[in-house]
């Protein structure tokens, strides 16, 4: 059950260790989980400018009534008009306490992305961020064991349909406002969630596609909306459940029918660029697709760099990167799968643990790198390198 706890102090200055300020007070959420509450603190920070480092930390009082704090950690605001934007992209990493290769993947593959982009401003996940949904406490032990980098980046997380199981703890935390909504009649998070957000010159968008392939028509219309009203020169939308995919063990059918005619033409009405999907444990990327499994027209390829660039595509590219950690799936059609793969598909492989991509926004140029790394770390391999160009002569 959730109830409301006390409020506690959150800290917060722009970085100087020796120099604290008490600003604000954070709301407090209790969830009994095998009858031990457990709280989520949830600090507001305003009035932050842009491309200053901070420092904060956490702090509560103990069962003799003593107020103990974490170590002190930064984190830095982006500049107000950045000139390019690096994130990391992971999906299924699937954390369970009960296989300890798994605990040690995500941490591998986490550190793997870090040698390829240092100084990510983000992580985005594309659910099944546990393997127990049910389970608040699965999320914290990935996260406390990966503290160095989640009390430093920003991570914005999809619900995958692990996460959805039971009381769908993953909306409760990441997103305040989004709690906030669910108060005032809005969105229901009993399966999930989805919102966006601005950075830079892109525009995100996570959508709730995870207890199932369906979308509702609430979720359709606020989305249509959504992409309507932005003007950001990049648009990318991510969720769970593929709408396209390499055939597999699991999926038989590479596309869903019904989520594409449910979005498609919203995506390419209002110029999606990328859409990222998640829950198949497989590499895949489509050509640039209007609806359907066609394959849109006008489009040019160049290589640069080891980059293949699609140029002025038109129309969204689907793409997928396997599992962060998790069990793997291999392309499974017949005597011939590599062979037997729809027409509209650019890049398709079976998939490794340890995989994840990086996204570089450099202007009018968008540059993927999709890898994966073996347990160690030490083996770095690609499924792909591609981008897009846009408006280019």
């Amino acid at each position: 059950s959730i109830s409301e706890s006390t409020a506690s102090t959150c800290e917060y200055t722009e970085y100087d260790p020796t120099n604290y300020t008490f600003v604000h007070t954070y709301e407090n959420r209790g969830n009994v989980v095998n009858g031990v509450t457990t709280h989520i603190y949830k600090a507001k920070l305003d009035s932050l400018d842009f491309g200053k480092t901070y420092s904060y930390r956490v702090g509560g009082k103990n069962k003799d009534g003593v107020m103990v704090y974490s170590p002190i950690y930064t984190f830095k605001t982006r500049p107000q008009d950045p000139s390019s934007i690096s994130f990391i992209w992971m999906s299924d990493s699937q954390y369970t306490p009960y296989t300890v290769g798994i605990q040690n993947r995500f941490r591998t593959v986490l550190q793997a992305a870090l040698k390829l982009c240092p100084n990510p401003d983000m992580l985005l996940h594309g659910g099944d961020f546990s393997d127990a949904g049910n389970y608040l406490w699965t999320y914290a032990a990935e996260v406390t064991g990966n503290e160095d980098f989640f009390t430093k980046y920003p991570t914005m997380v999809a619900s995958g349909n692990h996460d959805t199981v039971g009381t769908s703890e993953v909306y409760r935390l990441i997103n305040v406002n989004l709690q906030e909504s669910t108060r005032n009649g809005g969105q229901s998070t009993g399966t999930g969630m989805y919102y966006s957000y601005d950075y830079g010159n892109a525009h995100f968008v996570a959508l709730n596609i995870a207890k199932d392939s369906t979308i509702d028509t609430t979720q359709l219309a606020w989305v249509s909306s959504d992409l309507a009203a932005s003007n950001k020169q990049w648009k990318f939308v991510y969720f769970h459940r593929p709408m396209y995919t390499c055939a597999g063990e699991k999926e038989p059918d590479p596309m869903d029918d019904d989520l594409c005619k449910s979005l498609e033409e919203t995506f390419t009405q209002y110029g999606v660029d990328v859409v990222v999907q998640a829950h198949v444990h497989m590499y895949s990327r489509t050509k640039p697709i209007t609806s359907l499994g066609t394959v849109a027209t006008g489009w040019t390829t160049q290589t640069t760099n080891g980059y293949e660039y699609t140029v002025n595509p038109g129309a969204p590219i689907y793409t997928e990167t396997a599992t962060a950690a998790s069990n793997v799936e291999h392309i499974y059609r017949g005597a011939s799968p590599e062979a037997d793969q729809p027409s509209y598909l650019a890049k398709y492989a079976s998939g490794k643990a340890n995989s994840f991509a990086i996204y570089h926004i450099n202007g009018n140029t968008l540059s993927v790198d999709a890898c994966y790394v073996d347990d160690n770390g030490s083996n770095l391999q690609y499924y792909d390198k591609f981008g897009i160009i846009k408006n280019a002569s």
